[in-house]
């Protein structure tokens, strides 16, 4: 996507399946699909299809994913878009139905051999021969050629060493007779695998099941012969461990019994952990599908008659193909894959926060860095809509939470602001009723506290510094407050439902010591607990911008 006039553009989408969409700045990595993360939307819990309400930039190249709650699901859909300016709309090019290994297709695998697959993989030229690529790929070329020679060497000697039945009287002589068969086999695989690598990349005309079977036994049989190597070598640690042990009395028949059985068994045990790193491949259909059927984040490759289950990291995420339009964008019959049903974290507009607590059952922050931790038996309630939660604290009850995590957030001298949507119960019975805060002193420029004022408006605090709202914020209602410190300015500024209620100059910078945040009370100021519920609170290191805000609101 492209747009001719930098501002806030709508996105929504408008079909008979249930939708959601992402934008990414620049690039998409189905691999992160957190990188390059602009605004993401999941409104199945109310709605059926996403809405965006983003502020994008002219000349900057955007990538809209769609996926729908279930996988493979077949529809039309259309996208519908309004702003300032027309919004261009283009293909995007990356559409994958196959993936292997030496394949472009943006999977990274953690095996033997990744990472010179990934230092290769930018630098083979296409559709040219060896000797007019690069000299990276040449010297590594050479080095895999050394090992392989190097290699062999040592597996035959070490082969004909332990062929003498003198060295297999006990079972470590078998143990390394087998270790040199699989040393040997598995520097070959390596060589075998760097050149398929190479040659399938130099030649794209390659046929599709050749890449595709490529991945299927290559990788495998490379894995399982480094696993069943590593065990046999610990094998023979543990039989000398047991010779020490018992002398003269070790039975040297038994430990060339065990030897066979455990050489014999060890491959089939071993097979278990060889895993293609990509993502599931389908047959019958000649698809590729992007972190399918995720229930957790570790799959074994055990290959049936039509899928190859590979490791994934992610919920899938299949980018779809659109046609052009000026403002709507029509699909005929474009399979979509998954994500879960019901995801109940919104994205703010804008730029993005660095700590987020959504409140959805705990009191994580969504980044999984600003834990919080419950003050006193805080409870969770029904959210602004039917799948959300929200944070439950009664004020008789002394409930707060802490925000303990270290490193301490320093607000000293710099610009900031917080967001949050509040349901409160109490805010005209003469009492401030604190929201969030951090209070390192009781001296003046020491506490900060955003709160809910006498008689009932938004006020914020840095101790003896406060900004005071001009109306009352409502109780038994949702609603979006933004309390904006602007350190250059000097100035607090503070929105109510996403307009702004008033501002005020002259104030800061803070200057408390960086200690623990407090959600719902002030600890060292005392009972000024908060009565009601809060759904997401959002913090950031700058001064949002009112358009940020308002639009922030307006996704609801």
């Amino acid at each position: 996507m492209y747009v001719e006039e930098t501002g806030y553009y709508a996105l929504s989408s408008d079909s008979s399946m249930d939708t959601f969409g992402d934008i990414y700045e620049d690039d998409f990595n189905p691999m992160n699909p957190f990188e390059n993360l602009l605004s993401q939307d999941y409104r199945s819990c109310s709605y059926e299809d996403f809405k965006f309400i983003v502020y994008l930039h002219t000349g900057t190249k955007y990538i809209l994913v769609v996926t729908t709650s279930s996988p493979n699901i077949t529809g039309n859909f259309s996208i519908l878009t309004s702003g300032s300016k027309n919004i261009t709309l283009n293909p995007y090019t990356h559409v994958l139905t196959n993936c292997f290994i030496g394949q472009k297709c943006q999977f990274y695998k953690k095996s033997i051999g990744i990472i010179l697959d990934d230092i290769l993989r930018d630098e083979i030229q296409p559709n040219m021969t060896m000797t007019d690529q690069t000299i990276l790929v040449k010297i590594n070329a050479a080095l895999i050629m050394i090992m392989f020679v190097g290699g062999l060497i040592n597996s035959i000697l070490s082969i004909i060493t332990f062929q003498s039945k003198d060295l297999r009287q006990v079972g470590c002589g078998i143990y390394l007779l087998a270790s040199s068969i699989t040393s040997f086999l598995t520097i070959s695989m390596l060589t075998v695998k760097f050149w398929f690598v190479v040659l399938t990349q130099m030649n794209l005309s390659i046929r599709v099941s050749v890449l595709r079977d490529g991945c299927v036994s290559i990788e495998p049989f490379l894995k399982l012969c480094f696993y069943v190597d590593a065990w046999l070598n610990a094998c023979v640690a543990v039989e000398r461990a047991i010779l020490v042990f018992k002398g003269i009395k070790f039975n040297k028949q038994n430990s060339q019994r065990i030897a066979r059985w455990i050489i014999l068994i060890l491959p089939f045990s071993c097979l278990a952990q060889t895993q293609c790193l990509a993502a599931s491949f389908h047959e019958s259909t000649l698809t590729c599908e992007l972190f399918a059927n995720v229930s957790n984040l570790t799959e074994n490759m055990l290959p049936d008659a039509d899928i190859t289950t590979m490791i994934v990291q992610y919920k899938t995420r299949i980018p779809q193909v659109f046609e052009s339009e000026a403002t709507t964008i029509q699909t005929s019959t474009a399979a979509m894959s998954t994500i879960s049903a019901c995801i109940n974290m919104t994205t703010p507009a804008g730029r993005a926060p660095t700590i987020g607590w959504d409140f959805e059952g705990n009191l994580n922050d969504r980044f999984l860095i600003y834990n919080g931790t419950d003050g006193n038996k805080s409870t969770y309630a029904l959210g602004r809509t039917s799948c959300r939660k929200c944070l439950n604290l009664t004020s008789s009850l002394n409930q707060s939470v802490y925000i303990n995590a270290t490193p301490y957030i320093d607000l000293r001298y710099i610009s900031f602001s917080v967001e949050t949507w509040i349901k409160p119960t109490i805010v005209t019975d003469g009492i401030e009723h604190v929201i969030f805060g951090q209070c390192g002193s009781l001296a003046g420029y020491s506490c900060m506290r955003v709160s809910i004022g006498n008689p009932g408006s938004m006020t914020f605090l840095f101790r003896s510094d406060t900004q005071t709202g001009l109306h009352n914020v409502s109780i038994n209602v949702w609603s979006h407050l933004a309390y904006v410190y602007n350190k250059t300015a000097g100035t607090m500024s503070l929105y109510l439902n996403g307009t702004l209620d008033t501002s005020g100059g002259s104030h800061g910078p803070y200057y408390g010591s960086p200690t623990f945040f407090q959600i719902g009370n002030i600890d060292m100021i005392g009972s000024i607990y908060y009565d009601g519920c809060i759904d997401d609170i959002f913090f950031y290191p700058f001064a949002r911008t009112a358009s940020e805000i308002a639009a922030t609101f307006a996704l609801g």
